[in-house]
Protein backbone atom coordinates (compact mmCIF):
# COMPACT_ATOMS: atom_id res chain seq x y z
CA UNK A 1 0.00 0.00 0.00
CA UNK A 2 1.15 3.59 -1.12
CA UNK A 3 2.23 5.74 1.61
CA UNK A 4 0.45 8.84 -0.23
CA UNK A 5 -2.61 9.57 -2.46
CA UNK A 6 -1.90 10.80 -6.04
CA UNK A 7 -4.31 12.93 -7.86
CA UNK A 8 -4.47 13.50 -11.68
CA UNK A 9 -6.88 15.24 -13.46
CA UNK A 10 -6.64 15.45 -17.10
CA UNK A 11 -6.29 18.74 -19.15
CA UNK A 12 -9.33 19.09 -20.46
CA UNK A 13 -10.88 18.95 -16.83
CA UNK A 14 -8.67 21.61 -15.49
CA UNK A 15 -10.13 23.82 -18.40
CA UNK A 16 -13.61 22.96 -17.45
CA UNK A 17 -12.62 23.45 -13.47
CA UNK A 18 -11.02 27.21 -14.38
CA UNK A 19 -14.31 28.31 -16.18
CA UNK A 20 -16.86 27.20 -13.48
CA UNK A 21 -14.53 28.77 -10.88
CA UNK A 22 -14.77 31.81 -12.76
CA UNK A 23 -18.43 31.64 -13.43
CA UNK A 24 -18.54 31.09 -9.40
CA UNK A 25 -15.98 34.31 -8.82
CA UNK A 26 -18.13 36.20 -11.48
CA UNK A 27 -21.69 35.81 -9.45
CA UNK A 28 -20.21 36.15 -5.96
CA UNK A 29 -18.61 39.49 -7.32
CA UNK A 30 -21.90 40.85 -9.08
CA UNK A 31 -24.00 40.06 -6.17
CA UNK A 32 -21.60 41.65 -3.47
CA UNK A 33 -21.06 45.12 -5.18
CA UNK A 34 -24.73 45.35 -5.92
CA UNK A 35 -25.24 44.95 -1.64
CA UNK A 36 -22.52 47.13 -1.34
CA UNK A 37 -24.01 49.73 -3.06
CA UNK A 38 -27.08 49.32 -1.33
CA UNK A 39 -25.75 48.60 2.12
CA UNK A 40 -24.14 51.63 1.67
CA UNK A 41 -26.45 54.12 0.42
CA UNK A 42 -29.18 52.54 3.39
CA UNK A 43 -26.27 53.27 6.09
CA UNK A 44 -26.08 56.46 4.87
CA UNK A 45 -29.73 56.88 5.50
CA UNK A 46 -29.85 55.24 8.77
CA UNK A 47 -27.33 57.49 10.35
CA UNK A 48 -27.73 60.86 8.08
CA UNK A 49 -25.29 62.92 10.19
CA UNK A 50 -22.79 60.13 11.55
CA UNK A 51 -21.36 58.90 8.23
CA UNK A 52 -19.59 61.35 6.18
CA UNK A 53 -20.78 61.68 2.31
CA UNK A 54 -18.02 59.62 1.42
CA UNK A 55 -18.92 57.26 2.72
CA UNK A 56 -21.87 56.64 -0.15
CA UNK A 57 -18.84 57.78 -2.58
CA UNK A 58 -16.95 54.99 -1.70
CA UNK A 59 -19.58 52.19 -1.27
CA UNK A 60 -20.36 53.05 -5.26
CA UNK A 61 -16.74 52.88 -6.30
CA UNK A 62 -16.07 49.45 -4.36
CA UNK A 63 -19.49 48.35 -5.41
CA UNK A 64 -19.05 49.79 -9.20
CA UNK A 65 -15.65 47.80 -8.97
CA UNK A 66 -16.81 44.93 -7.87
CA UNK A 67 -19.56 44.27 -9.78
CA UNK A 68 -17.39 45.11 -13.41
CA UNK A 69 -14.55 43.10 -12.30
CA UNK A 70 -17.80 40.25 -11.94
CA UNK A 71 -18.69 41.00 -15.29
CA UNK A 72 -15.51 40.16 -16.81
CA UNK A 73 -14.73 36.94 -14.83
CA UNK A 74 -18.33 35.99 -15.91
CA UNK A 75 -17.28 36.77 -19.82
CA UNK A 76 -14.56 34.59 -19.19
CA UNK A 77 -16.04 32.22 -17.73
CA UNK A 78 -18.81 31.43 -20.52
CA UNK A 79 -21.57 32.97 -17.96
CA UNK A 80 -24.63 33.55 -19.69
Amino acid sequence: MKEYWTLRIRADKVKLGARSLARMFSSFLRDGGVLVIVFGILDKYERPNSLPVDWVTNCWRIGLGCFFFGLIFGLIGGDS
